[in-house]
């Protein structure tokens, strides 16, 4: 009798892990003809065939031969991708947290498009061998310059064609996870580079947003770099020692010119970890510190006040990335320059939270986006949180 679950999951199962029929036939030392006939259900495999099936997929033999529309769980994958890490939430219709999982960076202007695809592709197969997934929405940042989302688009629909699939600039994770899910609004990403979009509910205005070499508004490796460069200047006497010098050198080690070349082989984001030090330390009063702050935060009121002036694009600027953490910080020193009409939200720490709303906005015709939103970020925050 014809076992037409068991046909559909070969085939399934097969396309998840990128494979064709001839790479499926070469792995079990079989014809691809018989890979055929098993996939249109004419044969079946044997037992043993059944289990090296399994373990080709790297799934449970239970998986591959139930139902995946009765059985499996149906999901959602949102994806928050960075410079630095890539986030992966599995979760339901509703905003059941099912699981987490934390990757290398995916920005394809940091690490190219074969690396993007490839951190993509490892964590939504992760999810995939134990839910039917329906829908994927990726936030990742720099997919919006050049060709990339478009590419990436065309890779998650090739790769994945059994579930709806959509790739936008990280912007919209921040966006997303605003309550409300504002219609209009300016919004900044200030992680180890920055950029600042004004929203008008369907299109996107970018300011800034040149890359972690350049940025200098509310930029991690801005902020890093320049408190290294103090550090050295101190060591050679350009300067006097200080309390933020005195710091520096603490986190990297020893003297800043000693570590050098260890500081150039650990690159940007390793420099963008100096970042906090230089925030804390401003947040005491250090002179030193708050004038590298000030100086960046002032660059970034100036591309607010841009967006602000330029388009309708109302009143609510939304802060997210490393510099939402010390809002106590950062807050203050905008209100100096930035339009005083205008209202500040921080966003918080977790920018998966938007874009699980986001892919639920997509996918999820009468989903309660608020309920989601909160329900998302409530378990993430008791029990899937990732440091």
């Amino acid at each position: 009798m014809k076992n037409d679950v068991l046909s559909k999951n070969i085939r399934i199962y097969r396309k998840k892990n990128d494979l064709t029929q001839a790479g499926l036939a070469a792995r079990l030392y079989i014809t691809p003809q018989t890979v055929s006939k098993w996939e249109s259900g004419i044969s079946e495999p044997d037992t043993e065939k059944l289990c090296a099936l399994a373990d080709a997929f790297g799934i449970s033999l239970d998986l591959l031969v139930r139902s995946q529309v009765n059985d499996a769980k149906k999901a959602l994958i949102a994806i928050d991708g960075g410079g630095t890490k890539t986030d992966f939430l599995l979760f339901s219709e509703d905003g059941e947290v099912l699981d987490r999982l934390i990757l290398g960076g995916s920005n394809p202007n940091a690490y190219g498009l074969e690396q993007t695809k490839s951190v993509l592709s490892e964590g939504i197969d992760r999810f995939s061998r134990s839910s039917e997934i329906i829908g994927i929405f990726a936030g990742i940042s720099g997919a919006s310059a050049g060709n990339n989302r478009h590419e990436l688009c065309e890779f998650l629909k090739k790769r994945y064609p059994y579930a709806k699939s959509r790739v936008e600039g990280d912007i919209h994770n921040v966006i997303f996870g605003v309550k409300g899910a504002p219609e209009r609004c300016i919004a900044a990403i200030c992680g180890t580079g920055s950029v600042v979009y004004g929203y008008d509910g369907k299109d996107l205005l970018r300011y800034g947003g040149w890359g972690y070499l350049f940025d200098n508004a509310g930029s991690g490796f801005d902020i890093g770099r320049d408190a290294l460069r103090h550090a050295l200047m101190a060591e050679e006497g350009e300067c006097p020692e200080s309390h933020l010098s005195r710091a520096v050198s603490e986190k990297a080690g020893g003297k800043i010119f000693d570590n050098i070349g260890d500081i150039y082989a650990k690159g940007k984001d390793y420099i963008a970890s100096f970042a906090p030090t230089v925030i804390d330390l401003a947040a005491s009063g250090d002179g030193d510190a708050l004038a590298i702050v000030k100086r960046t935060t002032d660059r970034l009121a100036s591309l607010i006040n841009r967006a602000a002036d330029t388009h309708r694009f109302g009143n609510l600027v939304v802060i997210a990335g490393g510099l939402s953490v010390r809002r106590d910080v950062i807050e203050p020193l905008l209100r100096e320059k930035i339009n005083e009409k205008l209202k500040i939200v921080f966003a918080g720490r977790a920018p998966i939270v938007g874009a699980a709303v986001k892919c639920v906005k997509l996918y999820c015709d009468e989903a309660d986006l608020d309920a989601v939103r909160e329900k998302v970020e409530k378990e993430i925050f008791e029990k899937w949180t990732v440091s």
